[in-house]
């Protein structure tokens, strides 16, 4: 399913390493009419834990169990600092107007900095 619109939830974010340590990064807002969403998750040269969450007023936050935690897994053998992985998950809960993901958790077999992309992509009801 293409998607019409996105919102870049995090760009070349540095993901923190260690078990269950996670960085909130910047609140969006999405549009009230958003629908069929997908977030879309890219790291370079790591494992990356990603979280969305959602908000109705920017104070209390709850996980979406869709995404389940999500992890983008790259070859542990065979990593080099070029090397990028993807992974996307639709998203069938209705989502609150305030969205952020969390980002962490992650491992890399090179030591190099843990880069890490994520959008939501969604459609607009007409």
């Amino acid at each position: 399913m293409a998607s019409a619109y996105h919102i870049v939830m995090c760009e070349d974010v540095t993901a923190p390493t260690g078990v269950s340590t996670f960085t909130a990064q910047a609140t969006k807002t999405l549009p009230s009419s958003a629908t069929d969403f997908i977030l879309v998750c890219t790291s370079e040269n790591a494992d990356v834990s990603v979280r969305l969450e959602h908000s109705a007023d920017k104070t209390n936050w709850a996980e979406v169990k869709d995404v389940d935690k999500i992890v983008i897994q790259a070859e542990a053998v065979d990593l080099d600092v070029t090397a990028s992985t993807s992974y996307m998950v639709y998203i069938d809960t209705p989502l609150l107007q305030y969205v952020r993901v969390k980002v962490g958790n992650a491992t890399t077999a090179t030591g190099d900095a843990i880069k890490c992309n994520v959008r939501l992509q969604y459609n607009l009801k007409k």
